[in-house]
């Protein structure tokens, strides 16, 4: 999978500081959204970053590269979503697989 251009809240705030909205990467868009910044693949809110939480959703869309997009953003606040037999799951640290609905939004970290 393609890496994002910048993945954490500090860098994305710096790229941010001059325009307000770049491209990340393919379809991959990231805005400055108050004092946070959100990212969006294919017109579609995926991920919110804060300094220390992240809100995100797979936007209905449970695929490999929505999911890729989403765990190289909140990886930095211990949260990975993982898929198998057709299931989504959220592991956030240490803690178990929870299964979760790829249309719901969920917040990670502190």
């Amino acid at each position: 999978m393609a890496r994002l251009k910048e993945t954490t809240y500090a860098r994305l705030t710096e790229l941010l500081a001059r325009k307000g909205r770049a491209v990340i990467g393919h379809n991959t868009v990231a805005e400055k959204d108050g004092d946070a910044v959100s990212v969006f693949y294919h017109g579609n809110f995926i991920v919110r970053l804060w300094p220390d939480c992240a809100e995100f959703t797979l936007a209905g869309w449970g695929t490999p590269t929505t999911r890729d997009r989403v765990n190289q953003l909140i990886s930095a606040h211990g949260a990975r979503v993982s898929q198998k037999d057709f299931v989504q799951y959220l592991q956030q640290g240490d803690g178990p697989h929870v299964a979760i609905c790829s249309d719901e939004r969920f917040i990670v970290g502190t």
